[in-house]
């Protein structure tokens, strides 16, 4: 019966964040807008990282830059990383790009695909250290993005992708549907970001609770 009930709550929540962020008000726009003007340059979304890659990057850059790293020790890859955007994340990104150029973003610049009802989520490439040996086995594009429920059981693919080059690899930028993304999470409102890349290399991010105010 507790299970049944913490399911339902569940689903309610969804429901009602996917209906604000699916209808923004003008007033949702204009937070949004001063949310990514106040912030220029600054990404406005959700960021999940490969931690431990990132970790064991740093401490072998920090190595190599000591010249402490005995010879044929490999220097880690960055692992992946994903931008997860609302719709209204995704305007305040818009918003904080024109700011850092110097421009202004009103409500009259939130195009029709800036309100779409859609998840952005921005994959980028597992990329070599800056100083350091490393033999290439965890560096890789990203092939492909998709979002799987809590269980690993069920998944969604992007409704588009676009491919985009960060230093010298390819980052993929996908599209998910709200109304995919809320069936999804119907019994369990956790779910995973998962990044494959080349070689095996892969990523499953998970999104939890603790993340859930800055989703649809």
């Amino acid at each position: 019966m507790r299970k049944y009930i913490l399911a339902i709550a569940a689903l309610a929540v969804a429901a009602s964040l996917h209906a604000q962020n699916a209808n923004p008000t003008p007033d949702d726009i204009g937070g949004a807008i001063s949310q990514g003007v106040g912030h220029p340059g600054q990404s406005q979304g959700l960021s999940l990282l490969d931690s431990f890659s990132q970790f064991s990057q740093a401490l072998g850059e920090l190595g190599a830059s000591q010249g402490k790293l005995q010879p044929g020790t490999n220097v880690s890859a960055s692992g992946f990383q994903v931008t997860v955007y609302s719709p209204l994340d995704w305007i305040a990104e818009k918003a904080s790009e024109a700011a850092q150029q110097g421009l202004n973003f009103t409500a009259d610049d939130v195009t029709p695909e800036m309100l779409q009802p859609v998840l952005h989520v921005a994959a980028m490439p597992s990329t070599p250290p800056a100083v350091g040996t490393n033999y290439g086995f965890d560096v890789s594009d990203v092939l492909s993005v998709v979002l799987t429920d809590a269980s690993r059981k069920e998944s969604v693919a992007p409704i588009a992708t676009e491919p985009f080059n960060y230093q010298g690899l390819q980052g993929v930028m996908a599209e998910f549907s709200l109304d995919d993304l809320a069936r999804l999470r119907e019994r369990n409102p956790e779910f995973y970001v998962v990044v494959q890349g080349r070689n095996n290399n892969g990523k499953a991010f998970k999104v939890k609770k603790k993340h859930f105010s800055r989703l649809p």
